[in-house]
C-alpha cells in the first residue's frame, strides 16, 4: 500500500512524498507486523521547503533563499525558492522575491494567498469563506537553470498588508513540460515590517 509522509521545517516549508509500504506475515504465523520501508523510494509530492531526493526535508537554511526540489510524473523534478521572511515595503514596492527551477523546459506558474481569517482581519476580503487569492506570476523555465519571479500583490492586498505588523503569505503553484505534465509547488512566506 501507500504510504503519504509530510514533514514541515522551521520556516512553514513542507516536503511530501509517497512509499510503498509492504506488510507480511512473519514465519510461523502470527500477527503480520510492517517491513521497513526505504527511503529512496519513487514517488510524487510537493515540497516547498525542501524534499531531497529519497524524501528527506533538508533544512531551509537562513541565507538569502532556501527552498527544494519536488518530484513529479516520469522523474520530473522543479523547485520552489525564496527567502522565508520578507520585508512588508520590499514587497508592497516590488512583490515577492521568489525562485523557480526545473529539470525540464516549460513555464511556473505562482499565486500568492491570503488566508481567509488574515484577510478579513485585514480588510482585504471581509466575507472571504476561502483563502483569498492576492497576486499571480509566471515565468518561462529554462532545463536546469533558476529563474527569478516577482510575484506582485494586488493593490487591496498591499493596503491591507500594510495595516500589519506581520503576516504569512502562501505561494501555491507548479511547473508545466511542452506535454502538460506538471510538477506542484507550494512555500510559505512570512512579510513582516
Amino acid at each position: 500500500m501507500r504510504v503519504r509522509v509530510r514533514v514541515t521545517d522551521n520556516h512553514g516549508g513542507t516536503g511530501v512524498k509517497f512509499v510503498d509500504l509492504t506488510i507480511l506475515a512473519p514465519a510461523g504465523g502470527g500477527t503480520p507486523g510492517p517491513t521497513p520501508v526505504d527511503p529512496t523510494g519513487t514517488g510524487t509530492g510537493t515540497a516547498p521547503g525542501g524534499t531531497a531526493p529519497g524524501g528527506a526535508v533538508e533544512p531551509a537554511g537562513g541565507g538569502d533563499a532556501d527552498g527544494g526540489a519536488a518530484d513529479g510524473p516520469a522523474g520530473l523534478t522543479a523547485a520552489l525558492a525564496g527567502t522565508p521572511l520578507q520585508r512588508l515595503r520590499a514587497v508592497a514596492k516590488s512583490g515577492l522575491k521568489l525562485s523557480c527551477e526545473a529539470s525540464f523546459e516549460g513555464r511556473c506558474v505562482l499565486e500568492a494567498f491570503l488566508s481567509r481569517a488574515d484577510a478579513r482581519r485585514l480588510g482585504v476580503d471581509r466575507r472571504a469563506r476561502k483563502d483569498v487569492r492576492i497576486g499571480r506570476a509566471s515565468a518561462l523555465l529554462a532545463a536546469g537553470r533558476p529563474v527569478a519571479v516577482r510575484l506582485r500583490l494586488s493593490a487591496a492586498a498591499r493596503r491591507g498588508i500594510g495595516r500589519a505588523k506581520r503576516v504569512r503569505v502562501l505561494v501555491r503553484g507548479f511547473a508545466r513540460d511542452g506535454t502538460s505534465r506538471r510538477v506542484e509547488l507550494s512555500r510559505v512566506v512570512l512579510v513582516r515590517r
